[in-house]
């Protein structure tokens, strides 16, 4: 069992010294999750409760205390869940283009400046049906053109009564060492 331990440790290691410097979670990044069910009027962090075939909105809001040079400047968002596909995930089932395998959706303006030290996105988390030909955006790498291009997405029924997890991820590029910031805020609807 000894033996066992110490190889696992070893290999995390190795990972841990050969990958270090792709994702990095870090506190220069304070973020929270806010939740409105009535279309924006309101929001609450509490966790959201929907009728069958709703939707939420979720709203991210975060301050970036970064002293380091980012990369292009830029802070980018998305939304996805690694459990199941959504109506709104319009960047469909991705196996592993941001670093875990999941159903994304991204905003149409899904980055921000990094010179303003705060902001929020604001998805509209869409937990109904989805159509058969619904079209979406960066959804299939097109080796010819060298970037991804829309795509039709599958048919969805709602979401049945249960409860659902989501992740938010808020990100940047270290400029110097292209190391990725991540913060990851996970966050449950439950369908009634």
């Amino acid at each position: 069992m000894k033996t066992k331990c110490v190889k696992i440790l070893t290999v995390l290691a190795l990972a841990v010294g050969c990958f270090g410097n792709l994702l990095a979670e870090d506190e220069t990044i304070d973020a929270m999750l806010q939740f409105s069910i009535d279309g924006g009027k309101t929001f609450s962090e509490d966790a959201p409760t929907i009728k069958q075939g709703g939707s939420v909105k979720v709203k991210l809001v975060y301050t970036n205390t970064e002293t380091r040079a980012i990369h292009n400047k830029v802070i980018y968002s998305l939304l996805y869940s690694t459990d199941t596909d959504f109506a709104s995930a319009n960047c469909g089932k991705q196996p592993n283009r941001w670093g875990v395998p999941g159903w994304y959706q991204r905003l149409k303006i899904y980055y921000a400046g990094a010179k303003k030290p705060s902001g929020k996105f604001v998805y509209d988390l869409d937990m109904g049906e989805r159509k058969a030909g619904t079209m979406g955006t960066s959804v299939k790498y097109d080796k010819t053109k060298k970037q991804y291009v829309a795509a039709p997405l599958p048919a969805l029924a709602a979401f049945a009564p249960g409860s659902y997890n989501f992740i938010v991820r808020i990100y940047y590029r270290l400029k110097k060492d292209k190391a990725t910031i991540i913060k990851n805020l996970p966050f449950t609807v439950t369908v009634k």
